[in-house]
C-alpha cells in the first residue's frame, strides 16, 4: 500500500514515499512519483476514458435533434460543483452561456449530473441564448460528448477532467484551489482565476456565508477573454 509520507494518513499504509513541500505540480504527475518505489518512471499523463460505438451514437442523435452539425462551434459548460468555493456564481454561466452564443457563434451545452438539474435548468432560463442541456446520461456518454465538443469552459471538477481524457480544449474557473495541481501543463489546458491575495486558501467554505471573494469578483468579462486564449486549439473558432 502505497502513499506520500503525510500524517496520520500514513499509518494506513506499508510503502512511504517522501514529499517534497516546495514542489507544487499538477496532481496526475504528483501521484506519478508514488510508482518510484515499484521501479516505475513515466512522466506519461495522458488519460483515457473510453465509450461504446452505442454511447457516441446517441451523443450524435442528440446534436443532431437540436440542430447541431459537425462544422458547428459546440461548447460544454460545467456550472456545478459540490464545494462552494470551486463554484462561480449561476448569474455568471448565465451571461458567460450569452457572450460565447452572440460574439463566437456557439452552440452551448450545460453539463450536470444526480441532483444538479434544477439549478443548471435556472442557470439557462436565465440566459436570452438559452443551451442545451445534457440528458441524464453516464459518465460515458458525458464523455462521448466532450471528446465531440470543440472546448470545454467551467468549474474545476469532473467533467474539466472528463474533457482533459478526450484531448479537448479546457478552461478551468478556480476559487480556493491551486490551479497548479488541478490543471494540466500542456498549452490547450487553461486557468482563469481573480488572483486576491487569499487565493489558494485549499478551503471549502469561505466566511463571512457564502461570501467567496475569489469566485463573486471574477468577472465574465475576465472569463471569456480568458476563453478567447485558446482560440489557437480550436479549429472551428470563426
Amino acid at each position: 500500500r502505497l502513499a506520500f509520507a503525510r500524517f496520520p494518513r500514513s499509518l494506513c499504509y506499508n510503502h512511504l514515499v517522501a514529499r517534497t513541500p516546495e514542489i507544487v505540480d499538477y496532481t496526475v504527475l504528483e501521484r506519478l512519483r508514488l510508482l518510484a518505489p515499484l521501479g516505475i518512471h513515466t512522466t506519461d499523463i495522458a488519460l483515457d476514458m473510453v465509450y461504446t460505438d452505442e454511447e457516441r451514437a446517441e451523443v450524435a442523435a442528440f446534436l443532431q435533434t437540436h440542430g447541431i452539425t459537425p462544422h458547428d462551434l459546440l461548447i460544454c459548460v460545467d456550472p456545478t460543483s459540490y464545494v462552494p468555493t470551486r463554484e462561480w456564481p449561476s448569474v455568471h454561466f448565465s451571461q458567460l452561456v450569452d457572450l460565447l452564443h452572440q460574439r463566437l457563434g456557439a452552440r452551448v451545452c450545460l453539463l450536470w449530473g444526480p441532483g444538479e438539474e434544477a439549478k443548471v435548468q435556472a442557470i439557462a432560463a436565465a440566459a436570452a441564448s438559452p443551451p442545451l442541456l445534457n440528458p441524464p446520461w453516464e459518465l460515458t456518454h458525458i464523455a462521448a460528448l466532450l471528446n465531440r465538443a470543440d472546448l470545454f469552459v467551467g468549474n474545476d471538477s469532473a467533467p474539466k477532467h472528463i474533457a482533459v481524457s478526450q484531448g479537448t480544449p479546457t478552461l478551468s474557473i478556480t476559487g480556493a484551489q491551486n490551479h497548479v495541481n488541478w490543471v494540466s501543463p500542456e498549452a490547450h489546458h487553461q486557468a482563469v482565476f481573480a488572483g486576491l491575495p487569499c487565493q489558494p486558501c485549499f478551503q471549502r467554505h469561505c466566511g463571512p456565508p457564502l461570501d467567496i471573494a475569489c469566485m463573486r469578483t471574477l468577472s465574465v468579462d475576465t472569463v471569456f477573454d480568458a476563453v478567447q486564449t485558446l482560440k489557437p486549439w480550436v479549429s472551428k473558432w470563426k
